[in-house]
């Protein structure tokens, strides 16, 4: 249809679903099982959902859409 999908995502969605589908078409995610950063992440996400008033959904999508999938499996 000679439109690219991100132009017609952009338009369709909106709010922290729309970020979080933009982050995923950047296509930024590691390859790479990266240990070094297993503990922090765990305490960023912890610290953005728990114990507070709303959640911080900037640090969520960031981590879940550049984290390898093992990296993320170990986060878990």
């Amino acid at each position: 249809y000679k439109r690219s999908l991100a132009d017609d995502l952009k338009s369709d969605l909106s709010g922290d679903c729309k970020k979080l589908i933009m982050a995923l078409l950047e296509c930024a995610r590691s390859e790479v099982f990266d240990p070094s950063v297993i503990d922090s992440d765990a305490g960023a996400l912890y610290k953005a959902g728990e114990g507070k008033i709303g959640t911080d959904e900037k640090r969520f999508i960031e981590i879940l859409t550049t984290r390898s999938f093992p990296t993320i499996a170990k986060i878990a």
